[in-house]
Parts: C-alpha cells; sequence; structure tokens
C-alpha cells in the first residue's frame, strides 16, 4: 500500500457506531461509515471479498496520521488491486475514533461496514464492504483519541 495522490481518499458523509450482533459469530464493536463513493470499490472487489477478515490476506490495511489536516487515514488494498482510504478527521468522522476507544474495552478488534446508498435490507452486509478484526493505531503525536 502507498500513499501517493493518487490513492482515492473517501471522507464519510454519515457513520455509526454501536454493538454488531451478526450470525455465527461473536458480539463485537461496529462501525458503519457512508458515503456513495464506497460503491466504486464494492463493485471492484471480488463477491466473495466482499466481507473480509484482517486475518484472511483478502486485504491488508495500516493507519497513518495526516498531521496537516488533523485526521487519521485508514488504507485498504484488496488482494485483487483495489486500493483506497477513509479520512477521519477530528471534527468529522474522528469523533467515532474517539467513540471507539470508549466502547472497546474487551478487545482491540473491531469491524468497519462501507455502505455507498441507504440501507433497507434485514441483512446487515448487502451492498457494502465489510472488514472484520481490525485494530487501530493511535499514533502519539495526534494527542487524540484519548
Amino acid at each position: 500500500m502507498t500513499n501517493q495522490p493518487k490513492v482515492k481518499i473517501i471522507e464519510p458523509i454519515g457513520g455509526s457506531i454501536g454493538t454488531i450482533r451478526p450470525r455465527k459469530a461473536k458480539t463485537t464493536i461496529g462501525i458503519i461509515l457512508e458515503n456513495p463513493e464506497f460503491e466504486i470499490p464494492y463493485k471492484n472487489v471480488l463477491p466473495n471479498n466482499r466481507i473480509a477478515g484482517a486475518h484472511t490476506g483478502k486485504f491488508e490495511y495500516r493507519w497513518q496520521y495526516a498531521k496537516e489536516d488533523d485526521a487519521y487515514l485508514l488504507y485498504v488494498a484488496y488482494t485483487e488491486g483495489v486500493g483506497f482510504a477513509i479520512k477521519f478527521q477530528r471534527n468529522k468522522a474522528g469523533q467515532i475514533l474517539e467513540k471507539l476507544q470508549e466502547l472497546n474495552t474487551k478487545s482491540p478488534m473491531f469491524g468497519i461496514i462501507l455502505r455507498f446508498k441507504e440501507h433497507h435490507s434485514p441483512d446487515l452486509y448487502d451492498d457494502s464492504l465489510t472488514l472484520v478484526g481490525l485494530e487501530f493505531d493511535k499514533d502519539p503525536e495526534a494527542g487524540w483519541p484519548a
């Protein structure tokens, strides 16, 4: 993965955080992020990789703090060559990272569901990319989240 300017940076326009109780899986902390721009990676990721755990090797990820924007960037790269970054600006989506530190006391792992359209399905994962088993890497320079 690289942070070259050609990497698409997507800033969520909506989102939430809370407990997710997926079928046949352990209850976990989950983040749902929304932006129509998530449709491009969704359509380019193989259907079998749209729900993937970090341990599976279907994608790689890393966190980077962008001091000039006071934001964290989550870089994601799928094995099929699809890559993008999600921007968590401190006073916007960064508030979700603050809440994550508050809620995630039992395990450092959490999941992120990326949606590109309004969700109406009873299946939590329909029309979305889901990244499971992520861990947040706080940058000491950032001073946040607490």
